[in-house]
């Protein structure tokens, strides 16, 4: 949450917020623990993000895995 704060600190110097999620989209994915938990502080940042009234775009790669 610490990075919220940095960019409303920073002002008008930070244009955009581009956070990005190395997996799933994180408020779509229906998913047991332990991915549950972890990706309940995610959904609480992208939420402040939006609540905060940041610029903001999400890029979710959606998750990938090899054999």
């Amino acid at each position: 949450m610490r990075i919220v704060m940095a960019i409303k600190e920073a002002g008008n110097l930070i244009k955009s917020c581009l956070p990005s999620e190395f997996g799933s989209d994180v408020e779509r994915v229906h998913t047991v623990d332990p991915a549950a938990t972890l990706y309940t502080g995610k959904i609480r940042l992208h939420c402040l993000i939006e609540a905060e009234g940041i610029h903001h775009t999400f890029v979710c790669c959606n998750g990938f895995a090899e054999t």
